[in-house]
């Protein structure tokens, strides 16, 4: 399908670019439908998450330094959403404003 200044062709749009309210769908057939391998391939990789998790628990607090802050680097990436930023952070988030440093030191310490 060919463009023209990067839009599909037939779309209306408005001054700004949006989509103008009855136009043509940019998406008409939806969102295409899980297939039987794409549903097993979740269930085995939500039956191993468990163990992953206590391997980068195991890495964050034994593994060489690189290793410890790839690791906690990692659990703080999914634990600490990314909206949390700006204000959101320095309001009741204990990890506003340290460092990955920071951040390491407190996941060497002993539980």
């Amino acid at each position: 399908m060919s463009r023209v200044n990067g839009q599909k062709p037939g779309v209306m749009r408005d001054a700004l670019g949006r989509v103008v309210k009855g136009a043509a769908n940019l998406n008409p057939s939806g969102r295409p439908p899980v297939t039987d391998a794409a549903r097993e391939a979740r269930k085995a990789l939500e039956a191993a998450t468990p163990e992953a998790v206590a391997k980068l628990v195991e890495l964050m607090r034994n593994g060489e330094p690189e290793l410890q802050y790839k690791a906690s680097k990692a659990i703080v990436d999914k634990a600490v959403p990314d909206a949390l930023d700006g204000e959101a952070l320095q309001q009741g988030n204990p990890w506003a404003g340290m460092t990955p440093a920071q951040l390491l030191e407190i996941a060497r310490q002993p539980k």
